[in-house]
């Protein structure tokens, strides 16, 4: 074989290797780009799992109120917030302390109403039971539109 054709055949093989080596890398940057998207896109959708919780839990809250301040005939359930304690753990971090304080503020307002529906039990008038009402759900409903609004602002900063 002469010099020409091994120094041929030599630079063939070489661009082959390269090709294949640049092929893999711009694969692997692709794959690296999607894996960055779709990371991204289930960050964004925890995100609105996580505004949609805090909302479900004023709401059940409302709920409570109503069984246990006022006699409303249902079925409790569970809170939501530990859904939400969930999601910022793993996605939001940053609002833990937030969430544990306004988990608190709930506490401490579920806690008010169970000591009110033990008067309403003894016959208390629900106009008497009720009395407070707003100063005892106030602490909750300050923490609630204080952490919405950061949510929003985080939004404002990550999302768009």
């Amino acid at each position: 074989m002469s010099r020409e054709a091994l120094f041929g055949a030599a630079i063939s093989i070489v661009s082959l290797l390269i090709g294949a080596l640049l092929n893999h890398l711009t694969s692997s940057a692709q794959h690296r780009r999607q894996q960055l998207a779709e990371k991204a896109k289930r960050r964004a959708e925890k995100f609105e799992e996580l505004i949609a919780i805090l909302y479900e839990h004023k709401q059940w809250l409302g709920t409570i109120r109503g069984i246990r301040l006022l006699g409303y005939n249902r079925d409790e359930t569970m809170s939501p917030m530990p859904r939400a304690e969930a999601i910022v753990t793993a996605y939001f971090p940053v609002f833990r302390k937030q969430i544990a304080e306004l988990d608190g503020k709930s506490d401490a307002y579920d806690l008010w109403l169970s000591q009110r529906a033990n008067l309403r039990l003894k016959g208390m008038p629900i106009r008497d039971v009720a009395d407070g009402w707003l100063d005892a759900y106030r602490p909750y409903s300050l923490g609630f539109h204080e952490l919405t609004k950061a949510l929003h602002d985080f939004a404002e900063r990550e999302f768009r």
